[in-house]
């Protein structure tokens, strides 16, 4: 390595040279080093993904961070064109990271990143072979950021797939709602309702597996009643094309009328929709 592209690109130590001229190298990345790396970069990157550095951020101040195989690249100028978002956060949370660096790589090859398939949540249960791999990591996922205060869930946080079946191991009951729903989705897709029952159950598990059973199943109902009404008004919005209800109104009905059933509520001559509050008031939390 010649001492002008030692300048360009401050990587030192062990390489393997690849095609194009590119090297490889595994590389424990302080402060200091990605500061210049980033200091070097006059390229321009990828706009700065506000979500994406705080969920890394949590990975690296939580020492979940582990050495990957999305390598940082930089080019044959010195340039970082991958791993920015990574280098801006080991700077800001101050702990070095192991990475792998593939440096004085083509920059018209760039364009070319991040084509594939990204691994979600569900793949970890899959490879994991746990059952319900889907609908089991949806739910374990909406419950993750129900317990973190996200009471809509309209624009969930990034998890990890290890984040969410640690989750998942640690909370037995997320599989055992996703089991009491499985399969019964007319009004509610599994995860959905998966979510909702464990939501329910920690209030009162009886009486969460009998109003489910009710809004699921739709057996032995008043017309009168309110989970009549509320299974209605899903119905409805899910069999008609372009009235599709919101998620977050599904969870924000049921969670009402579930307060009204346990209030000692009932409908008697008011309208239904009248009952029923606005996602942009006061989101009711289960009592």
């Amino acid at each position: 390595m010649s001492k002008k592209n030692e300048k360009r690109n401050p990587i030192s130590g062990p390489y393997l040279i690849g095609p194009y001229g590119a090297k490889v190298a595994i590389v424990k990345i302080g402060t200091r080093l990605a500061r210049e790396l980033l200091e070097g970069t006059t390229a321009k990157n990828r706009k700065t993904q506000r979500e994406y550095m705080k969920f890394i951020e949590r990975e690296m101040s939580t020492n979940a961070f582990v050495l990957g195989p999305d390598a940082i690249v930089l080019d044959k100028e010195g340039n970082v064109r991958n791993g920015a978002h990574r280098l801006k956060n080991v700077i800001k949370v101050g702990k070095p990271q192991w990475f792998i660096v593939l440096y004085d790589y083509p920059a018209e090859y760039v364009h070319k990143f991040d084509h594939g398939k990204r691994r979600t949540a569900a793949d970890s249960f899959y490879m994991e072979e746990m059952d319900h791999a889907s609908v089991y990591a949806k739910a374990a996922q909406m419950l993750l950021c129900w317990d973190e205060g996200d009471l809509k869930l309209r624009s969930m946080r990034k998890t990890s797939g290890i984040e969410v079946l640690k989750y998942a191991e640690e909370h037995p009951e997320v599989l055992e709602s996703v089991e009491f729903v499985l399969g019964r989705d007319e009004v509610l897709s599994d995860a959905q309702a998966a979510f909702i029952h464990c939501v329910l159950s920690r209030v009162n598990k009886s009486q969460a597996n009998g109003f489910m059973d009710k809004l699921l199943e739709g057996a032995n109902l008043r017309k009168t009643s309110l989970v009549f009404k509320l299974r209605q008004k899903l119905l409805k919005t899910r069999r008609r094309k372009g009235e599709k209800l919101d998620p977050a109104y599904e969870r924000l009905y049921t969670f009402a009328v579930w307060n009204m059933i346990r209030k000692g509520k009932r409908l008697g001559k008011r309208n239904f929709d009248d009952m029923l509050p606005d996602i942009s008031g006061t989101y009711p939390v289960p009592e």
